[in-house]
């Protein structure tokens, strides 16, 4: 019997509620698939409570360790109430339990111990299957770890460390062996930026073209940062989404929160661009930034709905500890969650941060606003018709859900 177990804990009604059940991914905890690799010798049980059953009155292991598990350290912060909470009860019975605040080292060439984990459980989000995928099985690949920039509402470098590329061999490695093994068609990288170095992409691009795989694949990436020419290339490769940051509708946000210097009509072109060679795009926004008022708000959503991609994320601005957001909120006395779960987008009890104009109740109010009206505008669901009628009635049934918030008084 083995002497340590590694654990994800079970937070995703709390965190997400009703999106939880269809709607939002379980993606594989590819950290914790690491670290299971780096004890190897110890032979490491390995539960992941999302997707197994995990009784404590039947834990008996001595050693416990509970860590980041491949999603942003965002999702792990919404985590700590249930880890918290896990781990007293694990303490009074003199378990020894580890909750790791930044990852252990990782070797770049090390593969994660997938065998010891059920990836036909996992599963993809909604969007990234539209046009026929089934969601599962479900898989993660690293090509780099943190990331390159510095933006002061990120707590990536905090919980990643300093932004290292793994070996392009290394990277193909874990695709095939996803593929070969256990069935994955979609996959997540799991880079926080895919799309920094052009002359990196393009010898993955080609190297899985002639690997000859058949993928569905999503990645991030910055719009100052994509190279035009390359896009067929991913297209070839099976990159049928990007996930790009645009993040405010008013330029002179962007250039202040390190977002970088391009302009709305840098964006259109961009977005034009990925969408003439075939690729879907899934852009996202935040609502919140400290000199967000209602006209700069107004002016991210009417951004949204003129660029009109195929998916959009709109999130409200969290200080997330571990960012320099965080610490400048606890110098100035601004309002933060009082719960970790607070941090989560989509929980009952979120609590965004306040702006110079707007409290954090309206900024919440027009963040679920936003998400409503993007997704039920009549030029995106005729748009979406390209995917079938099941992603419509996908559309229809996501903003038939009403998430309740403590902070607008549901």
């Amino acid at each position: 019997m083995s002497e340590i177990t590694l654990l994800r804990t079970n937070t995703r009604d709390k965190n997400y509620q009703n999106l939880a059940s269809d709607f939002a991914a379980i993606e594989p905890p590819l950290f914790m698939a690491l670290r299971a690799t780096q004890l190897e010798i110890l032979e490491p049980e390995v539960i992941d409570a999302e997707v197994q059953e995990f009784d404590l009155n039947k834990f008996k292991n001595d050693r416990l360790e509970i860590f980041p598990t491949g999603n942003h350290p965002s999702a792990f912060i919404q985590q700590r109430d249930g880890i918290e909470k896990l781990s007293r009860e694990l303490e009074k019975r003199d378990n020894k339990v580890k909750v790791w605040d930044t990852l252990p080292f990782f070797d770049i060439h090390n593969v994660a111990a997938w065998e010891k984990f059920p990836i036909e459980k996992y599963r993809a989000h909604n969007w990234h299957c539209w046009g026929g995928y089934p969601r599962s099985p479900y898989g993660v690949v690293a090509s780099s770890y943190s990331c390159p920039y510095n933006c002061d509402f990120c707590c990536i470098k905090t919980y990643y460390g300093k932004y290292v590329e793994r070996p392009i061999n290394s990277v193909l490695y874990d695709i095939e062996r996803l593929v070969s093994k256990f069935g994955v068609v979609n996959i997540k990288f799991l880079d926080e930026l895919f799309f920094y170095k052009p002359e990196r992409v393009k010898e993955l691009c080609e190297n899985i073209i002639s690997k000859g795989f058949k993928l569905n694949l999503w990645a991030y990436a910055r719009v100052d940062t994509i190279e035009v020419s390359l896009l067929p290339l991913l297209k070839q490769a099976g990159f049928r989404w990007l996930c790009i940051g645009v993040e405010s509708g008013n330029e002179e946000i962007r250039r202040k929160t390190l977002k970088g210097n391009f302009t709305n009509r840098k964006i259109h072109n961009v977005v034009n661009s990925i969408r003439d060679n075939g690729i879907y795009i899934n852009s996202n926004y935040i609502i919140g930034f400290d000199d967000d008022s209602f006209e700069t708000v107004r002016e991210t959503i009417d951004l949204a709905v003129e660029l009109n991609t195929e998916y959009a994320n709109f999130y409200s601005m969290m200080a997330y500890p571990g960012s320099l957001l965080y610490k400048k909120a606890i110098e100035n006395g601004w309002g933060l969650p009082t719960t970790w779960s607070g941090y989560s987008q989509y929980s009952y009890d979120c609590y965004p941060l306040r702006t110079k104009y707007l409290t954090s109740e309206q900024v919440l109010m027009f963040r679920d606003r936003a998400f409503m009206e993007y997704y039920t505008d009549p030029e995106y669901l005729s748009m979406m018709r390209k995917f079938g009628e099941d992603t419509l009635q996908d559309i229809e049934f996501m903003t038939s859900i009403k998430l309740k918030r403590k902070l607008l008084g549901e």
